[in-house]
């Protein structure tokens, strides 16, 4: 295999070398033909296809191709070998080039999308393009070529390569692309459109080559009329000079002011005309005489001299060639007598002229007269003497009479002959190119704002569209033309420009409805592939229903049928907060090991913000969004383009995530996102409803368990009375075996079942279903030949197609109410009988509880009257009002009156108590003061107190508080309360009475603490009972009823 490869690229480099020479072929045939670089096209196709191992078959073809071309056009060996050398490195770099962009900047080849075949072109026009611009610069600079516009050139020729390589090198691709074997989704849209392109560039060329041309006639047409125009301007100079010379020779002798007077006629028809002359030849012998003569015909002064207005005479000489007519002669008059031989350019014009018989002119030249500044050409004209015209040099030579000299400015002759023509704006430079170097005769510039400034001759011509040739008088002259600053411009031309927008509109068009239509496609392929892929997943989620292998699954499916790069799925670690990797599917390697995912707001990873938001995160750019920064290089190695993270939400709560990778930028388009949330919906229901079909079983699991324990039988029934199933815990309560029971109606059962039984059955169940409430009916039957007792209850939803019966066995339980309800029998006769007794002893209570009230009604009379009188009785003995009493007798008296007041309390106390039993008790409610009831409590029992050395404290917290109440029963309770803590507290104690006012609960609370002897916890109860004191042993310390306490309450 490794020689069949290499005898392929060896193949590959002798084709390229012929194409070589084939295109350098068609160039030379042909320059005014559009050039295609096919071999160019060939060279970028060969490494494009097999990579840099191509490079070598493209220099050794290079080397070949241009060596053969090289040697073909018989170049000296040393530029034969730099030229190819040149050549074939620059094609090489230029291969390598496009095949670094390719790989750097494009896709895998072919492209299987318009938009990456028009990118991977764009990247081939990019390769071809130093090669044109560095190589005409390097050549314009070392003046090898020399070019009007160096951009156009470079343009042109990149254009020419851009063809070869648009046509050739996506065919070379295709070629090698099937000779592997490998598979191609879309085989023919980048050549075709490569192919379009190049046809474009085609078109467009030939469009503006056409353009070019018409462009080109019509300034080569006006530019032959302004060099048509100059060179009859010459020629009327031409026959101005022969017309003088025929003056001169028709006539023996011309006197000066006949020759002023032509002179003259001349200078004023021919503007550009400096002056006008007549030179003589004077030989030697006559010198003398020729001098004296023109010093006698008013030139006093004369003499042969030097050149310039003040030179010396001239020495002696063999011939001389004196100025001897001059006109205009006021200004050059100085110049009469100057020998025009001595300088040696005016010299050698004049012996050429001579030696030819034709008019001469000389370079620039500067005119000897002081008033002239500007450079001059001068044209010297041969007169011989009379007879036929001299054949020969030498008789030329012998015969020569003189020569007549007209001195031209070059900017005047050209202004005049322009002026008088309606011409275009142009800028004419007329340049004497037999000059070395050339130089600039004149500059006019036929524009409204004239600019005469001569420039420079070397870049003008570069930038001149016309150069024409006039061979006239020995000099050669050119006369450079471009257009001006006004002329119409080459490139807006309209019709060329309508063809262009015209073909560039309708590739424009094309390309647009191919994308339009691909994009449509790739998005149908992508939608169908989606929707392969839900449908794949649904299919699964049939079958699966453990979340674990739901997610796995979910990955493989989505990488092998949804096309994606790869798929994980992340659960959430509640420990450390992070996000865990659970499934994966595709090409991975350690990506998912690198990811430490932490579920913060601040983290910007999109899976973390799909799950903390509960919403899609898309990145349809991961070489260029900075949420994928930290994972950016591994994603781009394993050839991520695009992500999105979906949260899987379960009861509201995010469950998981599912995280896709794509291989292309912007693949998560709405509609496939649209489709993808639903994908992760149905997951997520999938999860829901195992969870619900787990709870399903476990709640038959339950419920079977449940009928499994119970005594009773149940049936399911449809609407017709069928049973549908049947489930007891003990079958021998089943008059029939439950496989016949089954599939059978209420009818079918009529051999166990009375008519009775079963019409009460049906109406239960219509009732049932109609209402959807609870139906019971109870039967009777014998069962092995003893009367048994049923029930049946009978449930149905009105909605639905199905009731449930619940038989039960109440035979025990019937028996057992019967038992019941003769014990119930028995003991109502028994409280009836109780009732009788209770009633006559409820009359004897009454009768007794009037008894009691009468009696307490006549103590209160019959007690309280003796009892006032003995009181009343001691006061006054007390007071002596009935005389005076010894110690004896006072105290006598005293203890009677003690013991009458304690009985008095005694009584009240009874009374009180048999008042409040009896609901007798009133209360007389007004506005009491705080402070007043508690001073006159502390008052009554004060001399207790002091007779014990108690320590009596009252606390108000607000003293000015009012409250409405009964003074009487208030002030009674306080006495009671302090009387008794009085009672039992040692001497030398203390007792406090302390008040609280709470406003906001409205309430007002006193509280009467001592340092007594206290109560035990378990005699609290007994507190406020009437006539009891917990302690009896302390009956005999402390008198009293026990009735203070229960008073109080």
């Amino acid at each position: 295999m490794g020689r069949l490869y290499q005898r392929y690229l060896f193949g590959f480099s002798l084709v390229y070398a012929v194409l070589i020479w084939l295109d350098v072929q068609l160039a030379l045939v042909r320059s005014d033909t559009l050039l295609v670089w096919f071999a160019t096209g060939l060279s970028i196709g060969g490494v494009l296809a097999f990579g840099n191992r191509a490079l070598w078959p493209v220099l050794f073809g290079m080397l070949v191709g241009w060596s053969v071309v090289c040697w073909q056009l018989g170049l000296e060996p040393y530029l034969l070998i730099t030229v190819t050398m040149l050549f074939a490195f620059s094609a090489v770099g230029q291969a390598w080039l496009a095949g670094w962009l390719v790989c750097r900047f494009g896709r895998s080849l072919p492209p299987a999308s318009l938009r990456w075949g028009l990118h991977t072109c764009g990247l081939l026009a990019l390769a071809v393009l130093p090669v044109p611009v560095l190589w005409l610069t390097v050549l314009t600079a070392l003046d090898v070529v020399v070019v009007s516009d160096l951009w156009i050139a470079a343009l042109q020729w990149w254009l020419n390569l851009l063809t070869g390589v648009w046509l050739v090198a996506p065919w070379v691709v295709l070629a090698v692309t099937y000779w592997r074997r490998k598979p191609i989704r879309e085989p023919w849209l980048w050549p075709v459109s490569s192919l379009l392109l190049a046809l474009l560039l085609l078109t467009l060329q030939l469009v503006w080559r056409d353009a070019q041309q018409r462009y080109a006639t019509k300034v080569q047409s006006e530019a032959d009329e302004i060099v048509s125009v100059i060179d009859d301007r010459l020629l009327r100079y031409e026959q101005a000079m022969q017309s003088l010379s025929a003056f001169f020779y028709a006539s023996q002798f011309v006197e000066q002011h006949e020759f002023s007077v032509f002179g003259r006629m001349i200078l004023e028809q021919l503007p550009a005309v400096q002056s006008v002359g007549w030179v003589r030849r004077v030989r030697q012998a006559e010198r003398l005489n020729f001098e004296y003569d023109q010093q006698e015909r008013g030139i006093p002064d004369f003499v042969i001299r030097e050149p310039g207005v003040t030179g010396p005479p001239t020495a002696v000489r063999d011939e001389y060639y004196p100025l001897i007519y001059v006109e205009p002669f006021a200004t050059r008059r100085a110049l009469l007598g100057m020998d025009m031989a001595m300088e040696p350019y005016r010299r050698d014009a004049l012996y050429q002229a001579r030696d030819s018989g034709q008019v001469v002119m000389t370079g620039l030249i500067q005119p000897y007269a002081t008033d002239v500044e500007s450079p001059a050409v001068l044209l010297i004209m041969p007169v011989y003497t009379s007879g036929p015209p001299p054949q020969t040099v030498e008789e030329r030579r012998q015969r020569i009479q003189g020569v007549v000299l007209m001195l031209v400015s070059p900017a005047e002759l050209l202004k005049q002959a322009l002026q008088p023509i309606a011409a275009p704006d142009f800028d004419i430079l007329l340049i004497d190119a037999s000059a070395v170097p050339p130089r600039p005769l004149a500059f006019h510039s036929l524009a409204t704002t004239q600019v005469d400034t001569v420039p420079d001759p070397v870049s003008y011509v570069r930038e001149a569209i016309i150069i024409h040739e006039l061979s006239r008088y020995g000099r050669v002259w050119q006369v450079a033309v471009r257009p001006g600053p006004t002329y119409p411009q080459r490139w807006l031309d309209g019709d060329a420009i309508r063809r262009s927008v015209l073909a560039v509109g309708s590739v424009a068009i094309f390309f647009l409805f191919v994308g339009v239509r691909q994009r449509h496609e790739v998005r149908q392929r992508r939608l169908t592939r989606t929707y392969a892929l839900l449908s794949a997943i649904n299919q699964m989620i049939i079958r699966e229903r453990e979340p674990l292998r739901i997610f796995q699954a979910v990955c493989q499916i989505a990488v092998k049928q949804g096309g994606f790069r790869m798929a994980w799925v992340g659960l959430r670690n509640t420990t450390n907060n992070r996000l865990e990797p659970v499934a994966v599917a595709g090409k991975a390697d350690d990506y998912l090991a690198q990811l430490d995912i932490a579920l913060t707001e601040d983290n910007p990873c999109p899976t973390a913000q799909a799950l903390l938001l509960k919403q899609a995160i898309i990145v349809n750019d991961v070489a260029n969004d900075r949420r994928v920064a930290i994972w950016r290089e591994s994603a781009l190695r394993l050839g991520y383009r695009a992500l999105a993270s979906f949260p899987i939400v379960v009861d509201g709560e995010v469950y998981a995530t599912l995280s896709l990778y794509a291989a292309q930028p912007g693949f998560f388009d709405t509609a496939e996102v649209k489709l993808l949330r639903e994908l992760v919906q149905d997951i997520a229901f999938a999860i829901v409803v195992g969870r619900q079909e787990a709870q399903l079983r476990a709640s038959e699991q339950r419920n079977h368990l449940i009928v499994s324990t119970l005594p009773d039988i149940v049936f399911r029934l449809n609407r017709e009375g069928r049973i549908i199933d049947v489930a007891a815990s003990n079958t021998n309560s089943l008059l029939k075996p439950p496989a016949e029971i089954l599939n059978q109606t209420l009818e079918d059962l009529s051999d166990v079942l009375s008519s009775e039984v079963i019409s009460q059955l049906h109406s239960a169940l219509i009732a049932a279903f109609a209402s959807g409430e609870l139906q019971t009916v109870a039967y009777e039957m014998l069962f092995s030949g003893q009367e048994r007792f049923f029930e049946a209850r009978v449930k149905a939803i009105p909605t639905g197609d199905e009731a449930i019966v619940l038989m039960r066995d109440i035979t025990a339980w019937r028996v057992a109410e019967l038992q019941l309800q003769a014990e119930r029998d028995l003991l109502a006769q028994r409280v009836a009988e109780r009732t009788a007794e209770l009633s006559r002893a409820n009359a004897e209570l009454a009768r007794s509880v009037r008894v009691k009230d009468e009696f307490l009604a006549n103590m209160s009379h019959e007690l309280r009257t003796p009892l006032n009188t003995i009181l009343t009785l001691s006061e006054s003995l007390l007071e002596e009002l009935r005389g005076p009493l010894n110690e004896r007798q006072r105290a006598s008296i005293q203890l009677i009156e003690t013991s009458g007041r304690h009985l008095l309390t005694l009584i009240n106390d009874v009374l009180d108590v048999a008042k409040i039993e009896a609901g007798r008790m009133e209360l007389v409610k007004e506005v009491v003061a705080v402070s007043d009831v508690c001073e006159s409590s502390l008052v009554l029992i004060k001399e207790q107190a002091a007779k014990k050395q108690i320590r009596l404290h009252c606390v108000i917290d607000v003293p000015h508080t009012r409250f409405l109440a009964d003074p009487r029963r208030l002030k009674q309770i306080l006495v009671n309360l302090l009387s008794n803590a009085v009672k039992f507290t040692s001497e030398g104690g203390s007792i406090e009475l302390r008040v609280t006012t709470d406003t906001a609960q409205g309430t007002i609370a006193f509280a009467v603490s001592d340092t007594g002897i206290g109560i035990a916890p378990d005699q609290l109860p007994r507190l406020f009972q009437p006539f009891v004191q917990l302690d009896s042993s302390l009956t005999r310390q402390h008198e009293g009823t026990g009735l203070g306490l229960a008073l109080v309450r």
